[in-house]
């Protein structure tokens, strides 16, 4: 917002929604959130944005679906014994987050998308108020979160190939993740960056390690203002013992930056 009003900062504004179902439970999380930033730049390439997000959140579970102790029968659960539980659970809180980002982008080439130098870190903290989490009775508090995030791009425009290394870090109560990898990217064929009459094709290939739990192999096309991806989470920890098997994935998705390009 406000980018080309003539001051050197301008704003950024965001709405997301977000709803998940897991387990017998139903286990759920519906949230929904307005994010605003303040993005400043600081010289040559490079930015500087700090981000405040608020929202309302709703956790809710199917309690009757649920096998408990008095409906055991010896030989197993009988759910049509009464449980003497609550149907079902659900509760509303606030729920807000903020973070510092900042970017570098150096692009050699006013023509084509090539010889590009790319470099971003960033840190947030979610849920800082630590809200309540109340299925039955007085619940618990909520942990806050930690992310720390960083990635680049480094073109190497003689070879059409490019280097992208990702590192991110989260970190909530005694629960700590780690992930970093390298995406090894070739440049099929150019694409000019303001015209929009040629588009770019590439493909790539990508591996991240998820300490002590995984690691993903990817490969991703690029196509037009499409890239395809396939991934699989590989465990390599103690679940793996337990016969745990991985997860494959399969995202599309759409981009079309031509017309923010040329604005």
């Amino acid at each position: 917002l406000f980018k080309n009003s003539g001051r050197s900062g301008y704003l950024g504004a965001g709405f997301n929604v977000f709803a998940d179902r897991a387990g017998t439970a139903r286990l759920g999380t519906t949230q929904a959130t307005f994010s605003f930033s303040g993005i400043l730049p600081i010289g040559d390439f490079q930015n500087f944005s700090v981000g405040l997000q608020s929202g309302i959140a709703q956790r809710s579970a199917s309690l009757n679906k649920l096998s408990w102790g008095n409906q055991f029968t010896g030989d197993g659960f009988d759910q049509s014994i009464a449980s003497n539980e609550p149907a079902s659970a659900s509760f509303i809180y606030p729920d807000i987050a903020a973070g510092v980002y900042y970017d570098f982008n150096h692009d050699n080439n006013a023509m084509l998308g090539e010889d590009v130098t790319k470099a971003n870190a960033g840190i947030a903290v979610f849920h800082p108020h630590s809200p309540r989490q109340k299925f039955l009775g007085t619940g618990q508090k909520m942990n806050p979160k930690m992310v720390f995030h960083a990635s680049a791009y480094k073109d190497f425009n003689d070879l059409n190939f490019a280097l992208i290394p990702s590192f991110a870090y989260f970190m909530q109560g005694a629960q700590i993740e780690m992930n970093m990898g390298m995406r090894f990217r070739y440049r099929i064929h150019e694409g000019t960056k303001w015209s929009g009459v040629f588009k770019e094709t590439a493909f790539s290939v990508a591996c991240q390690y998820r300490l002590k739990d995984a690691v993903i192999p990817a490969i991703f096309f690029e196509i037009s203002n499409y890239l395809f991806s396939f991934t699989y989470d590989y465990p390599i920890s103690k679940l793996q013992k337990t016969g745990m098997m991985g997860g494959f994935e399969i995202s599309i998705i759409y981009s079309k930056l031509d017309g923010g390009l040329r604005k």
